[in-house]
């Protein structure tokens, strides 16, 4: 079935590759099995980590290999796509029970050739009470027998499953290539010392690293000579070329360090297929694919070997992927996720007229002690917006709802705006080009207002300010510093950023559904500013003309929730009291205790639940799995429907 709705569509090219393999008849592949055997019994002397270390030496060295015809990455587990490889040092048991019934099973349906059930019952009786299931149940008490034989429990994916539930670093693969362990695996077993007992421990378990490197390495090589040999026979030119990028990637990767997109997708494939090999690699996962990947995806764009259309692509994909999730969960507003941008404000400024930016070398921002890679952004000339770019991606994303969802368009707000060319750094550059800090407010107003109504024109009804200048505002200290200013002028200051937003407010259209967001700073999981909202709360949560506020709270440095007292008229709270800066999963009744707090000073029906806070505020993300992330959201569900009823 192709779920287009959520995954997009495939190109012609891949949906044919996904064809021929669907397509394709599963058989059980015993030519790993016998490599291994194989390597066992001319081991059988080695110490056990070695006996490892040289039988997937043997396999990787003596397997099939092939290249698919429509493939542009190299490595395959087993002889042909979607045949089962045995491993018979885990257990030989249920495989040879069920020599003669794969083609019989209710579930997951193998073929079997006649030719692969000899080589099977060949290497069986080697296996007998010498395999990891055997040795499991030889630990066991005898009172257990009773349970496995009767089949109350049995030791399937118990005893007998392969290494698993683990995650490669791939970050530091990827920048030291193998080359770089090998490098580290030296110089630690040249300064063993051998009168020391658990010296010589460690040099076997060194001498097995080394040896499954070269391992690695010469079958990367394997894969690079055949990609160069079809190459050669290759009469499109097409398709040649990309065999001979193939051949030279597959001789770099992943023994070197990898300096490209292709490179590194390559090189977590083939440490990826290799664990699948060596042990099935059971629960293996990929970890942070995208903050791994992300560098060697922006460097490609940068160097125009990924095109803005291909960019494109991949950015649709992951914006239908997320919508998907985020409806099956029963959320009724979706966004884009801010796939599109490098940050969750600059990219917004730099669809202005007026304003350029630059890749930053050191940092600038500093979160909690670390420098904030985001790029400097700077003016240039006068502000304007016509045909903003946001407006193209919302229509994406409006596409997408259904009559259960409503597209939220996010972007930072207009005394945000303001504050980012008028604070103490950039102050002088905007009175340079504007001559005074009230031409410049109006320029901001009107480019905002002809936002609002081009976002509008294309179906936007509900949009959201961020405004993380206020989670300065809130620490006296950071908002001298910020903003150059002090005691009045500093009151004068903040009155203005409330004029701002409140004025586009005004200007837009009746329809149109506007909150607003603050929180203190995010950036890989770091905060930028402290402090409680009462010393902006007459002006923020009394005077500001938005439908609604989401609110962090999800730690002490938000202070308490008096300061929603001063919440005007009907206006909505949104509560951020599930973090996104730690995996760990917040308690549920302490979050409940905590609404019911805060409906102390705001009715109960006017509060509502979310994150406090993005999960990516820019590129780099914060410090969660996307499952962490997931479980955040169903909590915040879960919440709302047991507070809400």
């Amino acid at each position: 079935m192709n779920n287009t709705e959520h995954f997009g569509k495939l190109t012609e090219r891949m949906q044919a590759f996904r064809e021929e393999v669907l397509d394709a008849k599963p058989y059980i592949d015993a030519q790993r099995a016998v490599l291994a055997t194989e390597a066992y019994k001319e081991n059988q002397n080695q110490p056990r980590v070695m006996v490892r270390a040289l039988m997937l030496q043997k396999i990787l060295e003596g397997m099939s290999i092939y290249i698919d015809d429509k493939s542009l990455i190299a490595g395959n587990q087993a002889t042909k796509n979607k045949n089962a490889p045995i491993f018979p040092e885990y257990t030989m048991e249920f495989v040879m029970n069920e020599l003669d019934l794969f083609e019989k099973r209710d579930g997951d349906v193998f073929y079997i050739t006649e030719e692969t059930k000899e080589q099977l019952r060949e290497i069986a009786p080697f296996w007998e009470n010498n395999n990891l299931r055997a040795r499991g149940e030889a630990l066991l008490p005898e009172e257990v027998d009773v349970f496995m034989e009767t089949g109350v429990f049995g030791m399937e994916g118990k005893l007998n499953a392969g290494d698993a539930h683990l995650a490669v670093n791939y970050q530091r693969i990827l920048s030291d290539g193998l080359k770089g362990y090998e490098k580290r695996v030296k110089e630690l077993r040249a300064a063993l010392d051998f009168t020391d007992p658990e010296s010589i421990d460690k040099n076997v378990f060194y001498k097995a690293v080394l040896t499954v490197i070269e391992a690695v390495r010469d079958f990367a090589q394997r894969y690079s000579k055949l990609a160069k040999e079809l190459a050669d026979k290759e009469t499109d030119a097409k398709r040649k070329e990309e065999l001979l990028q193939m051949s030279k990637i597959c001789a770099k990767v992943t023994y070197e360090p990898a300096n490209s997109f292709r490179e590194a997708v390559q090189s977590v494939w083939f440490i990826q297929l290799i664990l699948q090999i060596e042990s099935n690699g059971h629960s293996l996962s990929y970890g942070r694919f995208d903050q791994y990947m992300y560098p060697y995806y922006m460097k490609d764009i940068n160097e125009g070997k990924i095109t803005k259309e291909e960019l494109t692509a991949v950015e649709d994909d992951c914006i239908r992927d997320l919508v998907g999730k985020i409806k099956k969960l029963g959320y009724h507003v979706i966004t884009d996720g801010e796939f599109r941008r490098s940050t969750w404000h600059l990219d917004f400024m730099w669809g202005f007229q007026g304003i350029e930016h630059r890749k930053t070398v050191e940092g600038n921002t500093t979160f909690d002690a670390e420098a904030a890679m985001i790029d400097d952004t700077y003016m240039v000339g006068k502000i304007s917006v016509k045909n903003h770019p946001f407006v193209e991606h919302f229509k994406f994303v409006k596409a997408l709802e259904d009559e259960n969802t409503v597209a939220k368009q996010t972007i930072p707000s207009p005394g945000q705006f303001y504050a980012y060319f008028t604070g103490a750094e950039l102050l002088g550059t905007t009175l340079d080009i504007y001559g005074s800090e009230e031409a410049f407010a109006k320029d901001v107003i009107g480019a905002y207002v002809e936002f609002v109504n081009e976002i509008y024109a294309v179906g936007c009804r509900n949009l959201q300010f961020d405004d993380c200048v206020w989670g300065g505002m809130v620490n006296p200290k950071l908002a001298v510093a910020l903003t150059g200013r002090k005691g009045e002028a500093l009151e004068a200051y903040k009155k203005l950023l409330l004029q701002l937003n409140n004025e586009v407010v005004a200007q837009a259209p009746a329809d149109l559904v506007i909150n607003t967001h603050v929180c203190r700073g995010n950036y890989h999981s770091t905060f930028f500013s402290s402090g409680a909202y009462d010393s902006v709360a007459d002006l923020l949560f009394g005077e500001e003309n938005v439908n609604a506020y989401y609110l962090e709270y999800d730690d002490e440095r938000s202070g308490g929730f008096a300061p929603l007292a001063k919440v005007s008229g009907d206006k909505k709270v949104v509560l951020g009291l599930v973090t996104t800066k730690s995996p760990a999963l917040e308690k549920k009744e302490d979050v409940i205790a905590r609404i019911h707090e805060a409906a102390k000073y705001v009715p109960l029906d006017r509060l509502y639940l979310s994150p406090q806070c993005g999960f990516a505020s820019c590129e780099i993300g914060n410090k969660l799995t996307v499952e962490e992330q997931w479980a955040k959201l169903k909590l915040v569900k879960e919440i709302a429907k047991e507070v809400w009823k």
